[in-house]
């Protein structure tokens, strides 16, 4: 989905903007440039006090491990988000859709799990491109790369918990494990046919619950109705 970078500056935040560049020593035609003022965007998508930023709280108290934005962080927004995780609450709950008043849908309801690579915070640089399976400069080739930027999902559950209840998210190791993924492999090894086979299939184990890789890249967030025990 695509976001938004705001940088904070000493007038506040600002928008990071996609312009021309004709310069004959640039390698790519577009360059990112800083909104002079503040914009729609910047003023809309960081009114939540989250984003307000404070002087540093004394190390004694407790508020001294709470991230505070200073001059030179910068936070990226995915709003379309929010839009998508309400959805998805909005048929978890079986509400009607916003808006509308007609009775609740009778077809909705039972869980959904979010998957994706991200983290529980906003981040602040994740945007990239790739392309042919390879991380590429995020200018080059444009309409070539796809471009991609880590899910924060303390935005997915504020969102969902508007109208159901977020649980998580954890890590794609711990979720896999709480399904009994290693007694799955261990079942597959004890019938494998070749060591070539249960090599492949401890190298796939370890892919999807290694803590370097995707154990701890991806995180996996459960939605459910208001009230449900928590998993």
């Amino acid at each position: 989905m695509p976001i938004y970078k705001f940088p904070l500056t000493p007038l506040g935040w600002r928008e990071i903007l996609v312009d021309i560049d004709d310069s004959q020593s640039s390698p790519y035609n577009f360059r990112f440039t800083l909104s002079p003022a503040a914009t729609r965007a910047s003023v809309t998508l960081l009114s939540h006090p989250q984003f307000h930023p404070a002087p540093a709280p004394a190390p004694e108290s407790d508020a001294a491990s709470s991230h505070v934005y200073k001059v030179g962080d910068t936070v990226e927004v995915a709003p379309d988000a929010w839009g998508v995780a309400g959805s998805i609450s909005e048929r978890v709950a079986g509400s009607p859709p916003s808006g509308k008043h007609n009775q609740s849908d009778p077809s909705s309801g039972g869980v959904a799990l979010i998957v994706d690579y991200g983290n529980d915070w906003t981040e602040g640089d994740s945007l990239r491109a790739i392309k042919q399976h390879k991380h590429v400069h995020v200018r080059s080739t444009p309409g070539e790369c796809d471009l991609s930027a880590n899910v924060d999902f303390s935005l997915i559950r504020s969102a969902v918990n508007e109208l159901a209840e977020a649980h998580g998210p954890i890590s794609q190791s711990t979720f896999l494990r709480l399904l009994s993924i290693t007694t799955r492999l261990q079942k597959l090894l004890a019938v494998a046919e070749s060591q070539e086979k249960r090599k492949e299939l401890a190298q796939d184990y370890d892919r999807l619950v290694s803590k370097v890789g995707m154990g701890s890249v991806y995180k996996i967030l459960a939605v459910t109705k208001k009230g449900k025990t928590k998993a």
